[in-house]
């Protein structure tokens, strides 16, 4: 009888979803030794690794069980809370309360210079975007004594083209949406 076909995901955030926890937990596992590579992870691998953990109960690390308490506990409380209207009422303070701790995280960080400001970080990438273009563009004149002569002219038009049409794409590549260490100020 042939062995089934292990079930494969793609990325951390699918590993993350099929259990149930935050792809940040998924992450924290990789570090920790979870089996898998980018772009491959073997659930089968992934979930014997778990059940191997030492810390959790029954096999699962504190992590997981913690990540599917706190899932569970809060989604029953706003379920009851849709009954309730005084604990849907203190369910909102405490998610005001919660607004506002990140808040003043944010301002402490932002204080300490954790943080940077996003019109610094645009500058800052845009000077090194020039500096990375007029590199690439001194290679050509730096391997041109390199190249035959009676070829020369055209291997170096040539790869000046694909130069610029590199360039000219990622001109237009859109920046990484998962970046939030800058400041919209």
């Amino acid at each position: 009888m042939p062995h089934p076909k292990p079930t494969i995901f793609t990325s951390q955030k699918a590993v993350a979803e099929h259990l149930g926890v935050h792809h940040v937990t998924v992450r924290k596992w990789r570090q920790e030794g979870m089996p898998g590579e980018r772009g491959r992870y073997v659930i089968g691998e992934v979930e014997q690794w778990l059940r191997l953990q030492k810390p959790g109960s029954k096999g699962i690390p504190d992590s997981l069980t913690a990540d599917m308490m706190g899932v569970g506990i809060d989604h029953a409380l706003r379920k009851v809370a849709d009954q309730d209207p005084r604990l849907r009422k203190q369910l909102a303070e405490a998610d005001k309360l919660e607004e506002e701790a990140r808040k003043l995280k944010r301002q402490n960080d932002e204080a300490e210079g954790q943080l940077l400001r996003r019109d610094d970080v645009e500058q800052a990438a845009a000077e090194l975007c020039v500096r990375i273009r007029d590199r690439l563009e001194a290679i050509v004149d730096e391997v041109a004594m390199l190249i035959p002569e009676e070829v020369r002219n055209t291997v170096i038009d040539e790869i000046g083209h694909k130069l610029h049409l590199t360039l000219k794409e990622m001109s237009q590549w859109e920046p990484f949406e998962e970046r939030a260490v800058s400041l919209d100020v």
